[in-house]
């Protein structure tokens, strides 16, 4: 007889459950996760754990966030785990509570050497004779390990002289290309344009001045906006963006300040570094971005296609070390997708809005440790107690778009004095402000929020303030100086942790512009001081019997912003 044997997959004792593999997806410093485990749910929490691979002592990180929202939405959990070194290997555990479900998976974060192979050195200045798109195109490829390196040696010019649109034009489908240490002058429209769908460029080392189209200084004539001194506008599709250590100053005229109208009071004009509908996994860290008040940005750093699943700056995506001043809208517009995106100790100076999030549709987004020092609206210059202030956040829902979740951890807002007569602080007046359809999924703790002047009502200016949504959020420990608004009835904000009052600094002082630095931390006798909320992976190492509240622990260095700063900032707290 022959026998047959028949597999049936049905279990005499219980059966263990394959757990699904996360995906995990690294940057220099930080790791995206997202997972839809088998027994994932409202009611299961998502637990993180972290090691060095080969062993040692499980780290834990922040929970993961289950979007729990259904119809579009895919319900699964994401967060980040972050403070990592760059080229490291690490053990990732991630457990189900209370259900017990497991899985561990190795990821190894980007090392900082890319690894060369063809390095083309013009070795000379190149300038535009006539109209052309390009003055430079750029169409070859490298590979992993082996980038094609465009190099300018830090002491040569491509200078477009008015008459090209673009600089340097990099060709579509173009890959594993550096561009670096060039002097980028005089486009008509973009610095470097990115062409579509290309993916592992590298752009470092450069100085960007004098891009975009000229207005006629005094209505502000339309077809000015979206000229980016790194980016492009339309269907770019492209993604693994590396734009780091550049300096980019000087767009060749203004934009329009929100007291300036052209077809509509928002501003327009030039920005830093954007680009639209990105695949992800993109870094902009360290750079200098600045004008002055004769040349400011519309957005510093932002694109559009803000009510999307994808945004800017793509997911998985990190803003860090950078500094960044002189924008009438947005220092960082940080819209749309926001999926696993990381803003970290960038300092913000001299805009209307310092980071913008209308909206976060697939979350969650992370903000931790940045500065904010002046804020101004309005053009007038008659004195600096008219020109407006405006929001350190401003979030919001829109319609059928956003909804996730916003961390915003430990951050700084500066308040400097007045030149007499004027009587105002300088900075911004409102710390978290909603527009559209109100701010949902925010939580906020051990920020120091200190607010400017707003109005004869609100002299202390807005420390939160929301529409109708305000129990969606949890705002506590933090330090502020200003009102909340719509406040919560059935869970009060500040009502746990939170301290009403204004900080002390030691030393005392703001930001350092000679040396990029900043090291103010809250002095010992200070509201604040060690009355942090415990964050694992955001604050693991403070000293004292808690975390202080804002940028920089006290004992510890602080940390360094913009083009000089290409170490790695803040160690004592990793």
């Amino acid at each position: 007889m022959k026998l047959i044997i028949i597999s049936l997959s049905i279990c005499l004792i219980p059966c263990a459950v394959l757990a699904v593999e996360p995906e995990i997806v690294p940057t220099f410093e930080n790791l995206g996760i997202s997972w839809a485990p088998i027994k994932g749910g409202a009611n299961e929490t998502a637990r993180v754990q972290y090691r060095s691979q080969g062993g040692g002592s499980w780290r834990e990180a922040q929970d993961l966030w289950f979007d729990n929202r259904g119809g579009n939405y895919i319900k699964e959990y994401r967060g980040s785990i972050v403070n990592l070194s760059p080229g490291h290997t690490y053990e990732v555990k991630l457990t189900l509570s209370p259900s017990g479900e497991t899985t561990t998976s190795l990821a190894t974060t980007w090392s900082d050497s890319f690894g060369e192979g063809t390095v083309v050195r013009p070795g000379r200045n190149i300038i535009s004779t006539e109209s052309e798109t390009c003055t430079v195109i750029l169409s070859s490829s490298g590979s992993a390990g082996k980038y094609y390196v465009y190099d300018g040696e830090g002491n040569h010019t491509i200078d477009s002289k008015r008459l090209a649109s673009r600089s340097i034009c990099i060709a579509d489908n173009v890959h594993h290309l550096i561009i670096r240490g060039w002097k980028i002058i005089g486009a008509l429209d973009h610095g470097i344009h990115l062409g579509n769908k290309t993916y592992d460029i590298v752009i470092e080392d450069n100085e960007i001045t004098q891009w975009g189209r000229e207005h006629d200084g005094e209505t502000f004539a339309q077809n000015v906006d979206y000229r980016f001194a790194i980016g492009t506008y339309y269907n770019n599709r492209g993604g693994r963006y590396i734009v780091q250590y550049n300096t980019i100053h000087h767009p060749i005229t203004d934009s329009n300040a929100w007291d300036q109208p052209v077809s509509s009071t928002h501003p327009a004009g030039a920005q830093g570094i954007g680009w639209p509908d990105s695949t992800g996994n993109n870094v902009i860290r360290y750079n200098d971005i600045h004008g002055d008040a004769k040349h400011m940005f519309n957005d510093a750093i932002g694109d559009e296609q803000n009510f999307s699943a994808q945004g800017f700056p793509g997911k998985n995506s990190d803003i860090y070390g950078n500094k960044i001043s002189y924008a009438w809208d947005d220092a960082i517009e940080a819209e749309g997708g926001g999926e696993n995106v990381r803003i970290w100790n960038n300092y913000i100076s001299d805009a209307y809005v310092g980071i913008a999030g209308v909206v976060i549709d697939q979350g969650p987004i992370y903000v931790w440790r940045n500065v904010f020092g002046r804020s101004r609206a309005w053009a007038k210059e008659s004195a600096s107690d008219d020109y407006g202030r405006g929001n350190v956040f401003k979030l919001g829902k829109k319609g059928s778009f956003g909804g996730a979740r916003m961390y915003i951890y430990h951050n700084t807002l500066l308040q400097e004095a007045p030149v007499a007569p004027n009587i105002h602080t300088l900075g911004f007046n409102r710390f978290i402000n909603n527009t559209n359809d109100g701010v949902y999924e925010v939580v906020a703790y051990n920020n120091i929020s200190h607010t400017s002047y707003y109005t004869s009502s609100k002299p202390a200016g807005s420390h939160f303030r929301d529409k109708t949504n305000s129990c969606t959020n949890e705002v506590d420990y933090n330090l502020y100086s200003g009102v909340i608004e719509n406040n919560c009835a059935d869970n009060a904000h500040e009502s746990d942790g939170g301290i009403k009052g204004v900080p002390k600094y030691d030393p005392a002082g703001r930001f350092d512009p000679a040396t990029n630095q900043f090291s103010q931390a809250l002095a010992v006798n200070s509201p604040g001081y060690d009355d942090g909320k415990v964050l694992p992976n955001f604050n693991d190492g403070y000293k004292g019997v808690g975390p202080d509240m804002g940028a920089v622990e006290h004992g510890s260095n602080g940390f360094k912003f913009g083009n000089g700063a290409k170490s790695r900032s803040q160690e004592v707290l990793r």
